[in-house]
């Protein structure tokens, strides 16, 4: 139903005042022409190189996995005990507000 009240296409733009709508084109004085070439990624790494830095992040990883859980086992939680014991005086709550 909300899709019903958006509108089909979104409004146009206007412009910024200041900007001029067709910039001229910067002529440089010097005669060189300076040529921009993309940038290759290319791996000069070597295979033992990758691995070590794979493996040293891997063991980082299990590092930081133990550590959670330990605090995870050292953590409190409840048991069933108390989550019944709770329950019961929610209940008996419920029932002494049901005789008012």
């Amino acid at each position: 139903m909300l899709s019903a009240t958006l509108p089909d296409e979104k409004p146009p733009v206007a412009a910024p005042e200041n900007s001029s709508p067709d910039p001229s084109p910067v002529e440089s004085s010097s005669a060189e022409d300076v040529v921009v070439e993309p940038k290759e990624k290319v791996k000069d790494e070597a295979v033992h190189v990758m691995q070590q830095r794979w493996s040293a992040q891997k063991r980082v990883k299990k590092a930081h996995i133990e550590t959670l859980e330990k605090v995870y086992r050292r953590s409190k939680r409840p048991t069933v005990r108390i989550l019944l014991l709770h329950l019961n005086q929610f209940l008996c709550y419920l029932n002494a507000l049901s005789h008012i």
